[in-house]
C-alpha cells in the first residue's frame, strides 16, 4: 500500500514539474531561513555564558533620561566601585573596573637587546582591577591570576600580542613601554579569548597604575 502511494506521488510530481519545483524550492528556502535564524539566536544567547558566575555578574549603567530623551552609558566614576561595596556590604562580592582613556589607540613598544624597536598603536588596551580573574573566567596560560595585576605598571596580554611583540621569546618578565614614557612589566599571558565574549581586549594593565598621575597620557 505504501509503495502505491509513493508511486502515485512520484508520478504527480513528474507531471507537475513546475509546481513541484516551486514548492520544494520554497520549502528548502524556508527551512534554510529557519535554520539560520535558529543559529543566529543561539549565537546571541551564548555570549558571556562561559563564565561560571554569569548569572551573578551585572554591569552598572548610567541612564540619563528626560522627557524620553537621553542616553544610556556603561561609564561611571571609578570611585563608584568602592562606594557600592561600602553601601551594600555582603551583597556585592567584588567589583571590576575597565578604563581605556576613551582613546581609539594607545602606544606600546618593546625594545629587544638587538635594539630593533617594535612599536604599535593598539586599540584594545584596558586598565582593570585584579578582581577581574575572580569575577570572569579569563584564564592565564602563564602567570598567577592572584597577583598578575596586583602591582602598578604590570600587564597581561593575549598570545597573539605576545607573538607580535616578543616572537618566540618568553614575554613574562619583559617590559613594554606605554605611551613612550612608562615601562609596564608583563606578568602573564591570557588564554585565547572566546569569540562569544563581548569583552574583547589584547592587553590588560593594572588599574593601580592609574594612581600615578604621570601614567595618564
Amino acid at each position: 500500500m505504501l509503495r502505491n502511494y509513493l508511486t502515485i506521488a512520484f508520478r504527480n510530481l513528474r507531471r507537475h514539474r513546475g509546481y513541484t519545483l516551486l514548492n520544494v524550492g520554497g520549502l528548502a528556502v524556508g527551512m534554510a531561513c529557519c535554520l539560520l535564524i535558529l543559529l543566529f539566536v543561539q549565537d546571541e544567547l551564548s555570549y558571556d555564558r562561559f563564565h561560571e558566575k554569569a548569572d551573578r555578574i551585572y554591569r552598572v549603567l548610567d541612564i540619563r533620561m528626560k522627557n524620553g530623551v537621553g542616553e544610556r552609558s556603561s561609564s561611571a566614576p571609578s570611585p563608584l566601585a568602592e562606594a557600592l561595596l561600602d553601601a551594600y556590604p555582603g551583597q556585592i562580592e567584588a567589583t571590576v573596573r575597565f578604563f581605556n582613556f576613551a582613546a581609539p589607540t594607545l602606544a606600546l613598544a618593546y625594545t629587544p637587546p638587538s635594539g630593533d624597536v617594535r612599536a604599535f598603536n593598539e586599540p584594545r588596551v584596558f586598565f582593570t582591577d585584579p578582581t577581574l580573574f575572580e569575577v570572569f573566567d579569563f584564564p592565564l596560560q602563564q602567570g598567577n591570576p592572584a597577583s598578575a595585576l596586583s602591582e602598578p605598571r604590570t600587564l597581561v596580554l593575549t598570545p597573539a600580542m605576545a607573538r607580535k611583540y616578543f616572537g618566540d621569546e618568553d614575554p613574562v618578565g619583559k617590559t613594554l613601554r606605554f605611551e613612550g614614557t612608562h615601562d609596564f612589566r608583563v606578568t602573564g599571558v591570557l588564554a585565547p579569548l572566546p569569540a562569544s565574549s563581548h569583552l574583547q581586549f589584547d592587553f590588560l594593565a593594572s588599574f593601580a597604575s592609574l594612581d600615578d598621575p604621570a601614567v595618564i597620557p
